[in-house]
């Protein structure tokens, strides 16, 4: 692939073998976490034993935390591909001990109707399963008494072919480099951060809590969900939500009738009582306006839209981009608000595309017609099609 890079770089200081390996191996985590996340690199483009390395640290690192139980249920559908490079890493160097635990967790979840690409959710069991699992988590806590993961996978590394040792404050410079490199960056950042934006606004319980903030007052902007449970409210099946806003953290709740908004002062979200009543509404969106919303079809132009005002606003702003709907009165196409760190923007339908409009100027500032929207996305094919004719970056 064009977008690959295939060097390793760690600081000296721990690089001798008197650094703690943990901070060792954390350094290379870090590198992947950079090239994955700002340097858009795909999993596949990166060394094969930093991503066994990071398989390694994700499956001991939730076994430590919470057992295999944990690491079954938080790797979701992606737990073949979990194992899988996990059992490279351990078989690559040597750690005979971890490799037979997880083939034996393997084996067990083949067993018991686990599915590729699926979350393993167990079949008609013989034994008691989590009695089985414990077991297979108090071996490997006794195996990290005296085997140390981490030692182990710091020993491994630093006899990589691919790893260079530099001076600790030329590292960030290098890693930065590494990071803009990639040919391919700006048009996976373009595809990713408009398919973010499409699904922000394409789901239905995103886009209800969005209008009933929106509804509490013109100048609270809904940002984003911070986590969810489900609860009953008034004897029906509903989601308790901790939201933040521009005003801070709100509780939402939304149901089949729609969304509505509390202040998080009410309940404590994380405590046993969070379902209890909830008493003051400060918003409210009916379910007939967030199926407008979702019915909307200019949906993904708003989301294109966004994302041209960003990349022309703010190029350097990766995170703090939040997109929703802002409005929606009847019969009238809905207006969504962009925030962008300290800047809001709304977005409004107009004759040949969308009108753009400074909130912190309260006025228009600029026209994003539908020709543009076409032609944007043009240019995004071209980037990707002449990326793709680079030669490797190694």
């Amino acid at each position: 692939m064009p977008a690959s890079t295939q060097l390793v770089f760690i600081p000296a200081s721990l690089a001798d073998g008197s650094a703690d390996s943990f901070d060792t191996v954390l350094s290379v985590l870090d590198y992947a976490d950079a090239m994955l996340g700002r340097g858009y690199y795909e999993p596949e483009e990166l060394p094969s034993k930093v991503m066994q390395l990071s398989g390694m640290n994700e499956y001991y690192g939730e076994v430590m935390n919470g057992g295999h139980l944990q690491f079954i249920d938080n790797a979701q559908d992606k737990l073949g591909g979990a194992i899988r490079q996990a059992k490279g890493g351990f078989s690559a160097m040597g750690a005979t001990g971890y490799l037979s635990i997880l083939l034996e967790l393997e084996t067990w979840l083949n067993a018991n109707g686990f599915q590729e690409g699926q979350p393993f959710e167990g079949g008609e069991f013989d034994h008691d399963p989590e009695a089985y699992l414990d077991q297979l988590d108090d071996r490997l806590y006794q195996l990290d008494q005296t085997y140390r993961m981490h030692d182990v996978a710091a020993r491994w590394l630093l006899g990589w072919d691919n790893l260079r040792i530099v001076e600790d404050e030329k590292l960030q410079a290098i890693r930065d480099a590494q990071v803009m490199v990639n040919p391919l960056r700006i048009p996976r950042q373009i595809r990713r951060r408009i398919s973010r934006f499409e699904q922000r606004i394409g789901d239905s319980s995103t886009v209800g809590l969005a209008l009933a903030v929106a509804s509490i007052s013109r100048r609270e902007t809904f940002l984003e969900i911070v986590g969810g449970r489900p609860r009953m409210t008034d004897g029906k099946a509903s989601m308790l939500w901790l939201l933040r806003t521009s005003n801070g953290e709100r509780l939402g709740v939304s149901h089949e009738d729609g969304a509505e908004i509390f202040s998080s002062e009410e309940v404590d979200f994380y405590s046993s009582n969070y379902d209890a009543p909830l008493r003051r509404r400060l918003g409210y969106a009916d379910r007939r306006s967030i199926d407008a919303v979702l019915a909307y079809d200019g949906l993904d132009a708003v989301a294109v839209s966004a994302d041209m005002l960003l990349r022309k606003h703010h190029p350097d702003l990766e995170e703090k981009t939040f997109l929703a709907p802002a409005l929606y009165r009847d019969g009238q196409p809905p207006i969504f608000s962009l925030c962008a760190g300290n800047k809001q923007y709304m977005l409004s339908e107009a004759e040949d595309g969308f009108t753009v409009t400074d909130i912190n100027r309260d006025e228009a500032v600029e026209r994003i017609r539908h020709e543009d929207i076409e032609a944007y996305l043009n240019e995004v094919k071209l980037l990707e099609s002449d990326a793709e004719a680079l030669p490797s970056i190694h």
